[in-house]
């Protein structure tokens, strides 16, 4: 313990044994006599934390308080009086006091209370250097989004101009008049751009989904592509009645294809399962939705941290070896589905031998809610406790989970769902079968906080967190302490059903 602590009091006795006893308690520690002697040494020497006395010369304490507060925000600062009131309690914590105690008080006492204080001040920094960190892969998830559709249009385009290139040529070499191409690769590249880029050319027209899959899987390329890889049993799953999603052609085109890519990429004697459904969903900002989703399952090892680079081609290329696979298939679906205000995702499983990639777009028309109905249902009894600072988002959570039959309680952060396990225990009833908790909590103790906490009071507490769109080197931390799992936003129930049930079932 390093912290250094400067301690501010006009009683020397009292100055003199505080910093003794904190010293003996292994912190560093500096000592003035006044406020205006502590404001100087605060500025020739960074400290930890302030212990000050309120009733001094000028600057008082509460006057050293409300500059501390101004100039160094991030300082915390304990009161330590003689001449305590409740007034002047309410008064320091308004300007910005970490703690209050009153004199005397047992030397061991101080030091827990300053090593609390600099426990949260620790959590707290931590806290924001997360949610730094996600709303910074956020924006670079995004800019990937944008990457990759670049790469499909420039593929496409390569391909165009390549192709009209080769028709020229055998023409020239028979000897007759080069034709026109009927579509130029120019043309294809100002299409596509203008699509992605927003500008027109919008190809939203409400398509069948499953027609076009099915009708791509039992084509004769995609026939003749299973042949040249008897490795690779295929199944497709779909959804009944037949989807129709809200997507242009190119977009349900551009999922077939990641068929192809996934046949390409699967290792060993293994299986490609392809599937639709419609899945209810949260979205980013927390409300629900019905979603038509389209999966495709293959095997592939890989680890963990590919699962975010699964939609750059390069890196599939580069770092995968998917040279031959067709990398450019996985990053224009990606880029069209998000086109189309969907969402995709993937992830590696089964300990890194297998890659699910996942497809949401808006489902067209009225759904019947039966073919929405949920799988991996409770199986009597379960309780879940959910621990998210969004309202909007515990509902909906709470609305999912009830609706797969577990009972559900809800926590708004991390001290009220530890609150509720112990006090369970207490009354003698059992803690809750699983906890799902948001990552990052508008709270002192972030998500995997919250794990740490419930695991001291519940040592064998199953949990499963959930956050945004990448697993974090905070997340890889608990996922190795015990954490179940990591699901990603926005949260299927099909994704969560089956998390919950494969967590519930472990032993």
């Amino acid at each position: 313990m390093n912290a250094h602590v400067l301690v501010v009091d006009d009683d020397e006795l009292v100055r003199t044994g505080l910093a003794e006893d904190l010293r003996r308690e292994g912190y560093r520690v500096t000592a003035a006599a006044s406020g205006r002697e502590a404001l100087e040494i605060l500025g020739q020497t960074a400290v930890d934390l302030v212990l000050t006395d309120l009733v001094m010369q000028e600057p008082d304490g509460m006057e050293l308080l409300r500059r501390l507060s101004e100039q160094s925000p991030d300082l915390p600062v304990v009161v330590l009086t003689g001449h305590g009131t409740v007034a002047s309690a309410i008064e320091a914590i308004r300007h910005g006091a970490a703690d209050y105690l009153l004199k005397p008080a047992r030397p061991e006492e101080i030091a827990h209370r300053i090593q609390r204080v600099l426990e949260t001040r620790d959590m707290r920094r931590r806290l924001l250097r997360e949610r730094a960190h996600v709303q910074e892969q956020r924006q670079r998830f995004g800019a990937r989004a944008e990457q990759r559709a670049r790469f499909a249009a420039i593929q496409r385009f390569a391909a165009g101009l390549a192709a009209d290139l080769r028709a020229a040529l055998q023409e020239t070499r028979e000897g007759g008049e080069p034709p026109r191409p009927a579509s130029t690769g120019l043309e294809e590249l100002a299409r596509h751009l203008a699509r992605l880029e927003g500008t027109g050319g919008s190809d939203e027209t409400t398509v069948p989904l499953d027609e076009t899959v099915r009708a791509h899987v039992e084509s004769e390329e995609f026939l003749s592509l299973l042949d040249a890889h008897p490795q690779v049993r295929f199944e497709y799953r779909p959804a009944a009645p037949p989807l129709a999603a809200v997507c242009g052609q190119e977009t349900a085109r551009a999922l077939a294809a990641v068929l192809d890519s996934a046949v390409r990429a699967t290792t060993g004697k293994r299986r490609v399962v392809a599937g639709t459904a419609v899945e209810r969903a949260t979205r980013p900002d927390g409300t629900p939705g019905l979603f038509a989703v389209f999966t495709v399952r293959f095997h592939a090892a890989l680890k963990p941290e590919d699962a975010e680079h699964l939609f750059e081609p390069y890196y599939a290329q580069r770092e995968l070896g998917w040279s031959g696979v067709g990398a450019f298939d996985f990053a224009e679906a990606c880029a069209l589905v998000h086109h189309s205000e969907g969402y995709s995702d993937a992830r590696v499983t089964e300990g890194g031998e297998a890659v699910e990639m996942v497809f949401l777009l808006p489902t067209a028309g009225k759904i019947d809610e039966d073919t929405a109905r949920p799988r991996f249902r409770s199986r009597g009894g379960e309780r879940i406790l959910v621990v998210d600072d969004s309202e909007a988002h515990r509902d909906e959570a709470r609305r999912l989970l009830e609706e797969l039959g577990y009972e559900v309680a809800l926590a708004e952060n991390g001290a009220a769902a530890a609150n509720w396990v112990e006090q369970r225990l207490r009354s003698g009833e059992p803690p809750p079968d699983l906890a799902i908790i948001d990552l990052v909590l508008g709270d002192v103790l972030d998500g995997v906080d919250v794990f740490h906490r419930l695991r001291q009071i519940h040592p064998r507490q199953k949990a499963v967190l959930v956050g945004g769109f990448v697993e974090t080197d905070r997340v890889r931390e608990a996922l190795d302490e015990g954490v179940f799992a990591y699901l990603r936003k926005p949260l299927t129930i099909e994704t969560l059903g089956r998390t919950v049930r494969e967590a519930l079932d472990q032993a």
